[in-house]
């Protein structure tokens, strides 16, 4: 066993590993501690208990400290302690020393997350001795726990508080910054600043209108809709002359979505069969990160020469395979944010016969526009599926709100135009299938698009399905046509040298003299009969018949248990053009050179006892003594890869 051989392929994945786990893993794990600690949430889903305070740790940085406190979530006895990060003077204005008595609000499944209710007012509002304190005030300060909704003009997240007090409203949120780590800030604001207020549900939406600025815009989750309700009528009633109620229109839309399209089930099945065939794939050794191009191929990628030799259902096949974990994970997180809203608008049926057309598209894009590319991924049909959410929203007969319509179309074409962008700038991301889905998809939405309204669905779809069907099967019609007259071709390909590739090098060969590669022993007995000549690793084989000059030699991949396996290779071996096979030109009377000119460079070389053998990329080889051909043949182009 090689160490060092290992090595070199461990060392990677485990770089992977780590990055991976940085980049993604602390975010996630940031994010799932802010859940379980969402103060909002603990309040509106959560219990309250008697909690005895055992510990008051020692002054932290800014002034703050730890409370510990310990408390019995349930009659079960089971004790569970909990720390809070506070203020000196919020202790003390509560007056609390080791072993008081405290309320402490806890979710059931998260109680170590329970927190003291009491201090944060405190926090938020230290406790004066001057005239005019808190206490003194005909309106003591309010409280209320809020999650910031993003995207917002403040870029808050999170769990957080507002508190009015002396005509200022004073927030409290947390801030993204590098690397996803939030950081918790506290704005004041005055009460007058605010406007272009609206709440749905336990939903608040604000407008900012801080002095020498533009409004921004802050959406935010209450505890309740008792208490979005109360936050609103403490805020002021003024509108701008710009205000459209955001709030409202876009609940009636979401709204509207489950009653045209109760059940959406497309979308997380397709997300299924994606995963299923990586596991598949990878099971198979298709690579979890580092991909191995001849287990895909066989798996049925979008191979350009198996493609063009008459191997069709790739088109489709590929786009259920995806080339290691990091291509299937960001496709499925774009199917699964994008998939749901755009089955729900156009129905079960129209969106998996969207999908399956953008998909398709995009393979045949990516054959024209890359002839040498090994293509997969569902990438051409998630574009496809964005390309007919820009359809529906460009159509603004659909009974759509305006403000809705400019955010998703803003939303939708943001995405599109950053992926199309960043993906030209890396080498091995297909944009050709991601515009080719991206152009179908649209059509077919704008085919395919019916308003949202909830008696949609008794209505007959008989005309737009004629429509969408009769123009998918006239372009696959035409586009097979053209293909097999020549009239459309893949463009004009070039090698890694830039060197020209002619079309027939693209073309693969897949029988020869009557034999086809991937044929078992059982089947060649079947079909030829019995070799002149039999050989552990291959057959010997008139090429036509006995009269005629020339063998066909069929070699075999190996087999299990001593067994012979699949046809791999065909050969031709004879001096007479007349007995050669009539799948292929006859070779044995050119030069190398001339094969080169009409194939183009080869992809392997290598020589064998004076015999130099060479490789082409439509399956056909060579062999050559001096400077003259004398064997040639046909081969599984998967197994060279």
């Amino acid at each position: 066993m090689d160490v060092n051989s290992n090595l070199a392929a461990v060392v990677p994945t485990i770089i992977v590993l780590l990055v991976f786990g940085f980049l993604v893993g602390i975010p996630v794990a940031v994010a799932w501690r802010q859940v379980r600690q969402d103060r909002r949430k603990i309040i509106a889903e959560g219990v309250t208990s008697q909690a005895t305070i055992t510990k008051i740790g020692p002054p932290l940085r800014h002034g703050q400290l730890v409370l510990y406190f310990t408390f019995e979530p349930s009659a079960a006895g089971r004790l569970v302690k909990g720390s809070q990060r506070t203020t000196k003077d919020a202790i003390d204005a509560l007056r609390l020393t080791v072993g008081s008595g405290v309320q402490v609000h806890y979710l059931a499944k998260w109680p170590s997350w329970g927190f003291i209710d009491g201090l944060t007012l405190r926090e938020r509002v230290p406790r004066r001795s001057s005239p005019g304190t808190t206490e003194d005030q005909p309106e003591p300060p309010v409280l209320y726990y809020v999650s910031y909704i993003p995207p917002n003009s403040f870029k808050w997240v999170g769990n957080g508080d507002l508190v009015f007090c002396d005509q200022l409203i004073r927030l409290t949120a947390q801030r993204r910054r590098p690397f996803w780590f939030p950081t918790p800030i506290h704005q004041d604001f005055a009460i007058n600043s605010i406007l272009d207020v609206e709440h749905i549900d336990s939903r608040v939406r604000l407008g900012i209108l801080a002095p020498g600025e533009k409004t921004r815009n802050v959406t935010l989750r209450a505890v309740s809709s008792a208490e979005a309700a109360k936050i609103a009528g403490i805020l002021p009633n003024s509108k701008s002359a710009t205000f459209v109620p955001l709030l409202a229109e876009r609940a009636a839309f979401e709204s509207a979505l489950p009653l045209v399209t109760p059940q959406a089930p497309v979308t997380p099945a397709l997300i299924v069969i994606n995963l299923i065939m990586f596991l598949i794939a990878t099971a198979l050794g298709g690579g979890l990160f580092n991909v191995n191009p001849e287990v895909m191929i066989r798996l049925g990628t979008d191979f350009t020469p198996l493609t063009l030799g008459g191997q069709w259902w790739r088109l489709v096949t590929s786009i259920f395979l995806h080339f290691g974990f990091f291509h299937v994970a960001l496709n499925m997180w774009a199917l699964y944010v994008n998939g749901r809203v755009a089955e729900r608008i156009f129905g079960n049926l129209p969106f998996l016969f969207i999908y399956l057309v953008a998909g398709v598209s995009g393979s045949v894009t990516s054959l024209l526009w890359h002839p040498f590319v090994n293509g997969a991924g569902a990438s051409g049909a998630i574009f496809g599926v964005l390309g007919a959410l820009l359809a529906f929203f460009a159509r603004r007969d659909r009974g759509i709100p305006a403000s809705v319509i400019k955010a998703q179309l803003t939303s939708t074409g943001i995405f599109v135009a950053y992926s199309l962008l960043n993906a030209a700038r890396f080498q091995g991301i297909d944009n050709a299938a991601h515009i080719g889905g991206l152009i179908s998809g649209f059509v077919m939405g704008f085919i395919l698009a019916r308003p949202l309204d909830a008696d949609r669905n008794t209505k007959p779809w008989t005309v737009q399905w004629a429509s969408a069907i009769g123009l998918t099967s006239a372009a696959a019609a035409a586009i097979g046509y053209f293909l097999a007259t020549g009239t459309l071709a893949p463009r004009s390909a070039h090698d890694i040298n830039g060197r020209p590739v002619p079309l027939a090098a693209l073309i693969p060969i897949q029988t020869l003299g009557g034999f086809k590669l991937g044929m078992s022993s059982e089947d060649i007995l079947k079909t030829k009969g019995s070799p002149i000549k039999r050989y552990d690793s291959f057959w010997v084989f008139n090429s036509i018949d006995s009269s005629h000059d020339g063998v066909l030699t069929v070699f075999f991949s190996p087999g299990s248990q001593r067994e012979i396996g699949l046809a791999r290779a065909i050969e031709f071996t004879g001096h007479d053009q007349t007995s050669a096979p009539p799948e292929m030109p006859y070779l044995n009377s050119l030069k190398p050179s001339d094969v080169i000119f009409k194939y183009g460079e080869p992809i392997r070389r290598t020589d064998t006892e004076g015999t130099a053998f060479l490789w082409f990329r439509n399956g056909v080889y060579i062999g050559a003594w001096g400077d003259k051909v004398y064997r040639y043949g046909i081969f599984d182009l998967a197994a060279l890869r």
